[in-house]
């Protein structure tokens, strides 16, 4: 089982969700000369956050993470004519995703060496549902793949899996959760002992708004809508983290989005390499000042 380095320096480290914009966080991991599970007490994760936790927790290296969106992203994002013309079921085929899941995520949540704290939605059920390997026997046997798909269930891209549908419908980057978790199942554990990295997924970059929305109908505002119940989601989530008495937080999101890029389009990948390569830097100078805080 796993165990805590130091119950008063607790190293804390979340993924947040963002389906093909992860790719930022795979970049800057993979510009590392150490591995992060090495580091760190507690990975969280949501979405596409979800795998990399899962994965880093399963032993997959850096570059193996990489790999599925430099290689394989091309090919799972990848809807065919009769999709996209198909009003029902998912716009994505999920076979090659759970190909490639299963083989970053081979262990079950009871065979990590790290505690993993993973929000999904149980949509049968109608409530949050959080996978976690601190103290939860009935999910010990579960496969970790199995958890990430659940959790990056996002609706109307791939299937639901399990009755349960993506976890950023919950928490997009799940600080909280994973604070909450840690508090309510390690004896012992203060929010004035934890030191969190929350990494994101990237931020559109927009134009002050010009047009006359007050008029708008249902359908034009369903739109917009859908993209700033996320962003509004995780933009409360670090308001509300940068209230907390923690001994350290930093978020880092420092890549700009275009509002014309999709979180399923391979097509802004070099778009977002090329800022990944401007602020690997920064990423690597901010990773060594969270992984040097002392007790």
């Amino acid at each position: 089982m796993p165990q805590l380095r130091n119950k008063h320096c607790i190293k804390i480290i979340c993924f947040a969700g963002g389906g093909i914009f992860g790719y930022s966080q795979a970049y800057f991991l993979n510009s590392l000369q150490t591995n992060v599970a090495d580091h760190v007490d507690v990975m969280g994760g949501t979405s596409i956050g979800s795998c990399i936790a899962l994965s880093l927790a399963n032993g997959a290296t850096s570059q193996r993470i990489y790999n599925l969106f430099d290689i394989e992203c091309a090919k799972i994002f990848n809807p065919s004519f009769i999709s996209r013309l198909n009003p029902f079921g998912a716009l994505h085929n999920d076979k090659l995703l759970n190909e490639n899941y299963r083989k970053l995520m081979p262990k079950t949540l009871g065979e990590l060496n790290t505690y993993v704290v993973i929000p999904t939605l149980d949509f049968i059920q109608t409530r949050p549902k959080i996978y976690d390997n601190i103290v939860n026997y009935d999910d010990m046997d579960i496969p970790s793949w199995e958890i990430a798909r659940m959790s990056s269930s996002a609706p109307t891209y791939f299937k639901p899996w399990a009755g349960h549908i993506d976890g950023g419908l919950f928490e997009n980057i799940p600080i909280h959760t994973t604070v909450s978790t840690i508090l309510n199942k390690i004896p012992g554990a203060r929010m004035e002992d934890m030191c969190i990295f929350a990494i994101g997924t990237g931020r559109y970059d927009r134009e002050p708004r010009t047009e006359n929305f007050s008029q708008w109908t249902a359908m034009q505002w369903l739109k917009p809508m859908m993209g700033l119940l996320t962003e509004s989601n995780e933009m409360a989530t670090v308001f509300w983290a940068k209230q907390m008495p923690f001994k350290y937080f930093k978020y880092y999101n420092p890549i700009m989005l275009n509002e014309n890029w999709h979180m399923d389009d391979p097509a802004c990948l070099q778009n977002i390499k090329a800022q990944c390569i401007c602020n690997q830097d920064i990423f690597l100078n901010t990773f060594m000042e969270f992984i040097d805080v002392r007790a």
